[in-house]
């Protein structure tokens, strides 16, 4: 095993704080860490990635998820995006673009 170091801003450190005390972390050291190895995980295996896409009506997307019952919103929007991939499919042309690049 090898040690890395990281310098961070004060500001940095003061957030990493608080969001591990929220996560129920006594350490933000521990909180960093679980979030580098959380991230590299995705990168690992190249099927499933997590993104992050901020939204500003959360609130409004996680009501409507819970009223019609769809699971939770990762699920609701893997669906979503699945079903606008479906009504606007990729041209032959784009597909063989994208196979070019390594796509899929």
């Amino acid at each position: 095993m090898q040690k890395m170091t990281l310098t961070l801003p004060p500001e940095v450190i003061d957030t990493l704080k608080q969001k591990a005390k929220s996560e129920g972390l006594l350490s933000h050291t521990t909180f960093a860490r679980a979030i580098i190895l959380k991230e590299l995980q995705s990168v690992v295996d190249s099927n499933s990635i997590t993104i992050k896409v901020p939204v500003k009506n959360f609130k409004e997307l996680k009501a409507y998820v819970d009223a019609k019952k769809l699971g939770s919103l990762e699920v609701f929007a893997t669906y979503a995006m699945e079903l606008a991939m479906s009504r606007a499919p990729l041209s032959e042309a784009q597909k063989a673009r994208v196979v070019e690049n390594d796509g899929f």
